[in-house]
């Protein structure tokens, strides 16, 4: 009989409650996915593989290097059928994503009605209204990565493994080959399925070792097909990401730790529902299944611990046993309903499972709403992430030239690499061999990650075009720390600003190929400046001050930076004697220092130094031409100079990048309007800032100066 059957006929013992609570909770939970709609950036990493594949490259990132860098061949392969066909690649993740989602509650409802088939409406069909309160799952359900499928296989073969321990079947194994070509950790819960299985044989003195060897002969001709293209096509029995990941160091011991204690906090009711599985051991009653949930949820959580969890928000790892969690849960609800009931008269039984539902109802609540604020949070910033990576991209399409291909080196792969014709270097070595399997190791270098392969060295030989790190001119990996001590990256690139939050470190047009490669001794410099910026972003410029000082004290004598960011807080506390000392000191040693080059002229406007402020305003806007405040000081220096004429297109450009400054930058484009006679012109550019902002004080002197001249 086949699954749609199956579930028809139990549901007879159920009835049409069941399904109308299915309905409800996946409609429910279209429109939790809804409210959390991010499309991951290590999305994009898979759909790069499978344009590739498409395209005739292979499944390799980058063209012609074969590098294993993405963790589910199933769902690459899968996104390659959108390119072949056309159609947006995005859309069909997100839309099987849903559609897996929606499978894997049929699949919890089946493994339901098969564990109790006789349960009282609504006590029976409580998993399904969690699963759908659970915001984790919302969010990676549209995320366009494979988690749904994932999840749902594991699930499924959960439910078979169940009908199978009784009867004959192969349907098991190939579920779980299924759920091993999705995610390498299939094989995990095939290898505790089998333990499983192996140990109730034993139990019932039913074992057959020929049965055995049979029973896994699916799997295996799933999993070892796959196996042996992966050591001949890419040289290796496990994949990139293995390698690049791999460590057994206390940090991933505490990371791992940590990611239990979050999910614990925000969905497992403070380790109730880790407590649960091993109490339901007790009762002889469904012990056989029980000792298979309680084997597959701690054995997932013991694994999550020991890899130290994920890099990745929102649970992730945790949603492979999470429905057989709330089975668990909803299992504990039946058995304390049937204490109650044979110990209450038959008149107050209704009343009874109406409390205990409305208790249910108040878990499921707190499952929606205890870490709705974190993942909100989370998701604003990876859509602000996200967004940081598109302008990347347009930033790196604009640098492209037919003479050659552009190398970017970043940790942030997948949207980059997904929309430019880059070669995407990733310097955490997920999708590059030679950083996985030859990791570089600086003493005293440390960062509070999980990621912690990196080679600078040969990072720098690559000679990237572009390196782009996701906090700006902050580095927070190791591999981005790693690169400061260096004099081939401090000499080498400078801070380019895509726009005023965007920078990127660019190619300088010195480049020196042939400077030294010795890497300066100490590395408490990179912590202290790093510190300097979050001390300076709390507020305390004092502290930030210190702190920046001592990254000068202990670092090499041609680290500009600090001595920029100690003149950007002087010039904001006003004192601009020691700005302009300190901003002039970053010039001697970095000439391409932009926001250097922009507070000083800043500085010489304030002094009317107006032939200084320029040159300095020009050098700005030529290094980083997307700017807003370089922009606006350009156009400013170019205004007190008496070239109003030649202030207008900066000007205009500030306002179009639409920067902090931009009501400024329209006042000032007014002024100039009105200096070269073009009156109307004039009058609209301060209307439109009145209109904003009718006490505008630069606007309105402007008014009043012209007013005076007439």
């Amino acid at each position: 009989m086949n699954a749609l059957g199956i579930l028809l006929h139990s549901l007879k013992s159920r009835g049409r409650m069941s399904i109308l609570v299915l309905a409800i909770g996946l409609i429910g939970f279209f429109f939790h996915c809804r409210a959390y709609n991010l499309t991951q950036d290590d999305a994009f990493i898979t759909f790069t593989y499978a344009r590739n594949l498409a395209e005739g490259e292979g499944l390799v990132f980058n063209e012609g290097e074969r590098v294993e860098g993405y963790t589910s061949f199933l769902w690459t392969v899968g996104m390659a059928i959108p390119h072949l066909i056309g159609i947006d690649v995005e859309a069909t993740a997100k839309a099987l994503g849903f559609t897996f989602a929606a499978g894997l509650f049929v699949a919890t409802l089946l493994l339901s009605v098969h564990i109790r088939p006789t349960a009282p409406p609504i006590l029976g069909d409580l998993a399904l209204l969690f699963l759908a309160a659970n915001g984790a799952l919302a969010v990676w359900t549209f995320s366009g990565m494979e988690t749904t499928l994932f999840v749902f296989l594991i699930t499924l073969g959960a439910y078979q493994h169940s009908r199978e321990l009784d009867r004959d079947g192969r349907w098991t194994a190939l579920i779980f080959g299924l759920a091993a070509l999705t995610r390498p950790e299939g094989i995990f819960f095939f290898g505790l399925t089998f333990l499983h299985r192996l140990g109730v044989h034993l139990y019932r003195r039913q074992f057959i070792p020929r049965d055995a060897i049979l029973w896994t002969l699916p799997f295996l001709g799933l999993v070892l097909p796959h196996f042996l293209f992966r050591l001949a096509y890419y040289g290796y029995p496990f994949p990139n990401t293995f390698y690049a990941k791999a460590g057994a160091t206390y940090l991933h011991l505490e990371h791992g730790l940590k990611y239990a204690e979050k999910f614990t906090s925000e969905y497992g009711f403070w380790g109730l529902l880790f407590l649960i599985p091993l109490i339901q051991l007790i009762p002889r009653r469904h012990r056989i299944w029980s000792s298979y949930q309680a084997l597959l949820i701690l054995g997932n959580a013991l694994y999550i611990v020991a890899i130290g969890g994920d890099a990745l928000m929102g649970n992730r790892f945790f949603l492979t046993t999470l429905p057989l969690i709330y089975l668990a849960l909803q299992n504990a609800f039946l058995q304390l309903a049937d204490l109650l009931e044979n110990r209450i008269q038959r008149p107050w039984r209704l009343a009874v499972q109406l409390c205990i539902v409305a208790v249910a109802a108040a878990g499921i609540y707190q499952t929606y709403a205890r870490a709705r604020p974190a993942l909100r949070r989370d998701v604003r910033m990876n859509r602000a992430h996200n967004n940081s990576l598109r302008e990347l991209a347009d930033f790196i399409n604009e640098q492209i030239s037919s003479d050659r291909r552009l190398v970017v080196a970043t940790s942030t792969i997948g949207i980059p690499a997904y929309y430019t014709d880059a070669y995407i270097l990733d310097l955490v070595g997920l999708t590059d061999r030679f950083i996985s399997h030859h990791p570089q190791e600086i003493e005293g270098l440390e960062a509070p990650f999980i990621y912690r392969k990196y080679n600078v060295e040969y990072v720098l030989d690559r000679q990237p075009d572009i390196l782009f790190f996701v906090t700006g001119v902050k580095p927070v990996h190791l591999a981005e720390k790693a690169l400061f001590l260096y004099p081939r990256f401090r000499r080498n690139y400078y801070a380019h600003f895509i726009s005023d939050t965007q920078p990127v470190f660019l190619k300088r047009p010195d480049f020196d190929p042939e400077l030294s490669t010795q890497r300066f001794p100490r590395t408490d410099f990179i912590d202290y400046y790093i510190r300097g910026f979050n001390v300076a972003n709390g507020g305390d410029a004092e502290a930030a001050l210190e702190l920046f000082r001592k990254s000068i004290e202990t670092g090499p004598p041609d680290f500009a930076s600090p001595y920029l960011w100690i003149g950007v807080l002087q010039y904001k506390r006003g004192k601009m004697n020691d700005a302009y000392q300190n901003l002039s000191k970053a010039l001697e040693i970095d000439p391409f220092a932009v926001k250097a080059h922009t507070f000083l002229a800043i500085i010489d406007i304030t002094y009317n130094l107006f032939d200084s402020a320029l040159e300095h305003a020009r050098r700005a806007a030529a290094l980083s031409p997307g700017s807003h405040h370089s922009q606006v000081v350009l156009g400013i220096a170019l205004l007190k100079n008496g070239r109003p004429e030649e202030a207008i297109q900066p000007l205009l450009k500030a306002v179009d990048l639409d920067g902090p400054h931009a009501l400024d930058a329209t006042s000032h484009l007014g002024e100039a309007f009105r200096q070269i006679g073009e009156i109307e012109k004039s009058k609209k550019a301060w209307e439109i800032v009145l209109s904003v902002d009718p006490n505008h004080p630069l606007t309105r002197g402007y008014i009043s100066a012209a007013a005076g001249d007439q």
